[in-house]
């Protein structure tokens, strides 16, 4: 069973354009003290986060990467950290609006290369490694709905689970269930996590059951071994890293239901965007 949505070549087209879209509405209204709220990024203000998805879609677009020596490394991980920091500090001069206006620029030279592109199935490189253009796109549509959340929530607007992005990328989410239980939590055989995610109008189950020292999506929801009760977003703070572990225990933010030292564990290892 797996829970990671396939959308087709106009889907996707469709999707990456909305959620253009979508940041570019949310930035047009943004005041001058907004866009330097500071985001769950490290380091990054709205300002930043913005300026991270115009160079990514630049790189992707093969325009010529500045050259800028990074100062403050704490807080990057890898090689790709160090690439998207240097987006980042390469565009702090910059005002506003004309990062708007190269948003509008590489956003609108990207969409016509998608067109362009009949065949989606071509190798493409994206910040996770070489797949599929297609798998290309859709880690675009998700790291775009992912940073626009984080920069709703910097100026006090609530994170948006209505779109077509958001349901992309929250089944991006549940596709690494398996990986965060079996990999990274490894409870015995015959264990059962189960997700009780809570939404504005419907709740979402999702169960993960380890068989043969493997963890599997299961559509079995009468039994569990645990039970994670926690709203989307709290779901969705948790597995990009945009919340501490601890503190969503503490906060009550996650209530358990079950092995409870066996869900604090899954809580903590949550983060797969490390």
């Amino acid at each position: 069973m797996n829970d990671k949505k396939e959308c087709s070549r106009q889907d996707l087209i469709e999707i990456q354009s909305e959620i253009w879209q979508s940041i570019l509405v949310f930035c047009r209204e943004l005041t001058p003290c907004d866009w330097e709220s500071q985001t769950a990024c490290p380091t990054w203000t709205v300002k930043d986060c913005f300026s991270h998805l115009i160079g990514i879609e630049a790189r992707l677009l093969e325009c010529p990467s500045p050259e800028l020596e990074i100062k403050e490394l704490r807080h990057v991980r890898n090689s790709q950290g160090l690439v998207n920091e240097i987006d980042v500090v390469s565009r702090r001069h910059k005002s506003n609006n004309e990062l708007i206006e190269e948003f509008l620029e590489v956003t609108r030279k990207r969409i016509e290369y998608l067109h362009k592109s009949k065949d989606f199935s071509v190798k493409a490189e994206s910040p996770i490694g070489i797949g599929t253009l297609s798998d290309q796109v859709s880690v675009r549509i998700f790291d775009c709905w992912v940073h626009l959340q984080d920069m709703r929530s910097a100026v006090g607007a609530q994170c948006e689970f209505s779109s077509k992005a958001s349901e992309l990328s929250l089944s991006r989410i549940y596709s690494v269930l398996p990986f965060v239980i079996g990999k990274k939590v490894a409870p015995s055989d015959g264990t059962q996590v189960s997700f009780e995610i809570q939404g504005v109008i419907n709740t979402t189950r999702k169960d993960v059951r380890m068989v043969g020292r493997r963890a599997h999506l299961v559509s079995d929801n009468n039994e569990f071994s645990v039970n994670l009760i926690l709203s989307e977003e709290t779901f969705f703070r948790l597995a990009c890293g945009r919340v501490d572990p601890e503190f969503a225990i503490e906060t009550n933010l996650v209530v358990f239901a079950g092995d409870v030292i066996l869900g604090k564990k899954v809580v903590k290892q949550m983060n797969f965007m490390i």
